[in-house]
């Protein structure tokens, strides 16, 4: 609740920061007031971070490939896994091939992960590695990040305590404290001297051991806190190291190296009060530069999902652009995590930026009356199937909550142009994407997204919540587009678990990927046209669309009394129009000709060409060659 209570505040110092640094800064009133147009030029970061993420804490190189098959053979699209503590190896398990876990050797574990560190073995031997990890899931479109943090344990091969028998060896000096080892959550270590640069030299060569291997970027933990605990932190100089200092040269030479030389992501921490979980403003990386974020570590309950939007709102007043949480929470698994909550998290995920689920092998308690107890060791906690046999109620209710976690991974894939282009943008205006509005846990997801999550039982919980409307516009329920709500209004409405209260800002333009399907071991999931989804006003609007490597392309219409006019700029994609709320046209007009009105949909995607109007009355137009821009007119 504190989270929500104290944002109006915050986001008014935050607006006056906010316009004094546009003012002052060089960049005029348009982007103090946030009026400026979209700049489209290229990412400045990788696309795929909107794919929907599964990771997995304390694995093997057989279960994480075996939980991405299961994914897929359910229709889940899996973009990116990470490959989380414990995977490195240590001076024991790289001696006697036994399981002793490390952490900052940057090496795989040839217990765990047999293949990857065979194909570790193959890269510093320069040949072709007779199994394949990195590749393996590459070829098939998925995204493979690392975890690690800024120490080294005292069992790495590459700590000073062991730099006798390593090849390249670390002087004490490269640490703080001139090497001390303390004892962190994850063991014995020493933590990177960042003000080194020598040390930083001989960090970057330890991190190209993944790197070279081609990984995707790092789940990077946050291990910076300890600074402020060494009463106190002394760089190599003997001067004082603070935490505030510290923690900017590490978290920026994660994002910045990885980036600027491999093209891989850093996914760090942005506001992240673990110990009140209010959303207080204790912040982890730089906003600057800084496009992959989470929150993590909450319980699995209902307590921990709204722990987990405190720290997004937090989070917002700092104006980080892409924030996302573990779905269903981190500490355990389904048999304490009640299906409702994952659902509902899971639904929230969806509608968050970034989307991803962490799975845990854990001991599942002996006296679980859902059943698989036993006291045995499960590598297959919070995966949505395993849910059926934990809660016999699911199949009681008729609830399916593995094809309801289908459908939102599906639609958080779908949204990814709509997301990439408002991160983007709101990093351009120095707005989080993220933006809490009045009420209990609302927030609008960009400029044309307004989402109230289900967070708890009662009457903000369970199937039902009261929504406070933003003012300003009508709302359109996205999941039954004849619901339709005036703006300032309160509604205490119900939602049913296939269903999320999400809604669309009438006026908006939203871009969507048409998803047709989620094969298994193939490109992780096929396209056709890019859908723009169009809920037009009076008058007019646009919506900037960004790519990744090109120039983007403005989204426009103009709807007059008797017509509506629409253009897309160049553009390499397949446009298919999606227009809701408008009269059955007389003619369409597209360079001059009319368009021939399809039979139905799937025509009229096969032709690429024409229209269509659905028994709905929705109006569909597609445009398949959009390389030299669109204009249509509608006339009604």
């Amino acid at each position: 609740m504190f989270g929500t209570i104290f944002y109006p505040l915050s986001r008014v110092i935050t607006a006056v920061i906010v316009f004094f640094t546009g003012i002052f800064g060089g960049l005029g009133w348009d982007a103090a007031l946030n009026r400026q147009e979209p700049s489209l030029e290229p990412l400045s970061y990788a696309a795929w971070v909107h794919s929907h993420w599964i990771w997995e804490n304390v694995g093997y190189c057989h279960t994480i490939k075996d939980w991405v098959a299961d994914m897929q053979a359910e229709g889940i699209p899996v973009g990116a896994v990470i490959i989380d503590r414990p995977w490195e190896a240590s001076i024991h398990s790289l001696a006697y091939g036994e399981i002793q876990d490390s952490v900052g050797s940057f090496i795989p574990c040839p217990v765990r992960y047999c293949c990857f560190h065979e194909e570790w073995l193959a890269n510093q031997e320069g040949r072709e590695p007779e199994k394949s990890f990195v590749r393996h899931f590459q070829d098939q479109g998925i995204r493979v990040l690392l975890w690690g943090t800024g120490m080294v344990n005292d069992n790495s091969p590459n700590h000073w305590l062991n730099a006798d028998n390593w090849h390249d060896p670390p002087q004490r000096s490269y640490f703080l404290n001139d090497g001390r080892i303390i004892d962190w959550w994850g063991g014995n270590g020493s933590m990177i001297d960042y003000t080194n640069p020598a040390a930083v030299e001989w960090w970057e060569r330890q991190l190209n051991n993944a790197l070279d291997l081609g990984i995707d970027g790092w789940k990077v933990d946050g291990t910076d806190p300890y600074v402020a605990l060494m009463l106190p932190a002394i760089a190599h100089t003997g001067r004082l190291v603070g935490w505030n200092s510290y923690k900017t040269l590490a978290y920026r030479h994660w994002i910045d190296y990885s980036w600027e030389n491999f093209g891989a992501m850093a996914k760090v921490r942005p506001v992240d009060d673990y110990f009140f979980r209010l959303g207080l403003p204790f912040t982890f990386s730089p906003r600057e530069n800084n496009f992959l974020n989470w929150v993590g570590d909450q319980d699995n309950d209902w307590g921990g999902m709204r722990a987990a939007l405190n720290n997004i709102f937090g989070s917002s007043l700092f104006n980080y652009v892409n924030v996302g949480s573990d779905v269903g929470g981190f500490r355990s698994g389904p048999y304490d995590n009640p299906w409702d909550v994952f659902i509902r998290w899971a639904q929230f995920g969806a509608f968050s930026t970034l989307m991803e689920m962490e799975s845990t092998l854990r001991e599942v308690p002996r006296d679980f009356i859902g059943g698989g107890g036993g006291g045995e060791e499960d590598h297959t906690m919070h995966r949505p199937w395993r849910y059926d046999a934990y809660y016999p109620q699911l199949e009681e209710q008729g609830i399916d909550l593995v094809g309801i976690y289908r459908d939102f991974a599906i639609l958080h894939t779908e949204l990814s142009p709509y997301m990439r282009s408002q991160v983007m943008f709101s990093y351009e205006r120095r707005q989080p994407t993220v933006r809490p509005t009045m009420g209990y846990y609302q927030y609008m997801l960009g400029d044309e997204l307004f989402i109230a999550p289900i967070v708890g039982q009662g009457d903000y919980g369970g199937n039902a919540r009261i929504v406070n409307f933003p003012a300003g516009d009508n709302w359109i329920y996205m999941f039954d587009e004849s619901r339709v709500y005036r703006g300032g209004s309160v509604h205490r409405l119900h939602f049913a678990y296939d269903e999320f209260p999400a809604f669309v800002r009438q006026g908006a333009i939203i871009p969507t990927e048409t998803v047709l399907d989620v094969p298994v071991g193939a490109a992780y999931v096929l396209c056709d046209y890019t859908t723009i989804r169009m809920y037009p006003v009076r008058g007019s609007n646009q919506f900037g669309l960004y790519e990744e490597h090109a120039r983007g392309s403005m989204i426009r219409y103009n709807m007059g009394r008797n017509s509506m006019d629409i253009t897309v700029d160049e553009t390499e994609r397949d446009i298919l129009l999606r227009v809701f709320g408008v009269p059955e046209p007389k003619s369409i007009i597209l360079g001059g000709k009319g368009l021939a009105q399809a039979p139905s949909l799937a025509s009229l995607k096969g032709a690429g060409l024409g229209y269509f109007v659905g028994t709905d009355g929705v109006l569909w137009v597609a445009a398949a060659d959009a390389a030299d821009g669109v204009k249509i007119t509608v006339n009604f």
